[in-house]
């Protein structure tokens, strides 16, 4: 969880008496990248009292219908920082589909490989917000149905990295993952995928699709489970020997990075005002793709701006709320220091 922690920055990047390394930066155009994967709304109900209880009512002080699912989210923060931005899923052509598209439309992402079918339903998750934590129950709707159409991405000459989320609860898309990460390899286009967790416990994937990737996002704990150890270093570590570039997310306790140039770590932020970790290790993805992708910032610095911008998110209520800017979290790093 994200929620607050609180140790300092990594001095070695951010020292207070430094200059300000992103003074006089502004954003560059680079490759677009193409966010693929889940697509569902989410149902956020806050203020319950304490834990739920079965055949026990409990109130929540409200709800909203906000946009849901680690690709969509991802895919929002990374065009709202000013990253080239396209999406490809698969909805129903219902009611929340449409506000998925708005959404995504809305915050600068190009949806031409979004598919919303009247055969399919789009998915619900509900996230039920208490003093301990939160519940979470998902209706998968079109989820698992979704596999990306890989010739178009590749014809797309703007598309230069494709960015998969959730990959565990896509069981179409799953099996034909190597095959097609391979394919998007040999056409040059970079891939990274974000797999979340698995709720069958069978971690599949180490072998077969981790090292066809040029980037591995995973919190410690699908870190864990996914290189079978038993700590955030010793998960990094065995998952670097397998991938060029490994970003594990560690929620309060920070992120670390390895990457051919070496390893980088950043401290969580002391935040104020917290209201939910939903989607925080989203915005963690987007910002790092962003920077090292669009902004050209090294990696220790992009490491430090992914780690505020997921900070930031979680001052909002829901994964998008945050509506996160290059200058927005930069002013946020700035007042963090």
């Amino acid at each position: 969880m994200w929620a607050i922690v609180l140790i300092r920055m990594n001095t070695r990047v951010y020292n207070r008496h430094d200059a300000d390394p992103f003074a006089g930066r502004a954003p560059m155009r680079g490759p677009r990248i193409l966010f693929a994967g889940d697509v569902n709304v989410d149902i956020v109900m806050p203020g319950l009292p304490g834990p739920v209880e079965l055949d026990r009512e409990i109130l929540s002080t409200g709800f909203d219908t906000v946009l849901g699912s680690s690709a969509a989210i991802t895919a929002c923060a990374h065009a709202r920082l000013g990253g080239p931005t396209a999406f490809a899923g698969l909805g129903g052509a219902d009611a929340h589909g449409a506000m998925m598209r708005t959404w995504l439309e809305e915050a600068g992402a190009d949806c031409r490989h979004l598919v919303l079918s009247t055969q399919q339903r789009t998915g619900v998750t509900v996230n039920i917000l208490t003093p301990a934590g939160r519940y979470q129950v998902t209706y998968a709707g079109a989820i698992p149905r979704f596999v990306p159409d890989t010739a178009a991405i590749i014809a797309d000459q703007r598309i230069g990295h494709v960015h998969f989320s959730g990959i565990y609860l896509q069981s179409d898309l799953l099996p034909r993952l190597p095959a097609i990460l391979a394919e998007l390899s040999a056409a040059g286009i970079g891939t990274s995928i974000d797999p979340q967790w698995d709720g069958s416990g069978r971690w599949w994937g180490l072998d077969e699709w981790v090292p066809r990737l040029s980037l591995l996002f995973v919190n410690e704990d699908e870190a864990m489970n996914l290189s079978r150890t038993t700590d955030a270093e010793s998960a990094l570590d065995a998952l670097s020997r397998r991938c060029p570039q490994v970003v594990v997310k560690r929620g309060a306790a920070g992120v670390l990075a390895r990457t051919p140039k070496g390893t980088f770590r950043q401290a969580g932020l002391r935040i104020s005002g917290f209201q939910d970790a939903i989607g925080a290790g989203d915005n963690l993805a987007a910002a790092w793709l962003y920077a090292t992708r669009t902004a050209g910032l090294p990696e220790a610095e992009a490491l430090a701006f992914a780690n505020a911008a997921a900070a930031r998110s979680c001052t909002f209520v829901g994964g998008s709320a945050a509506r996160s800017t290059h200058h927005d979290v930069v002013s946020f790093l700035e007042s963090h220091r």
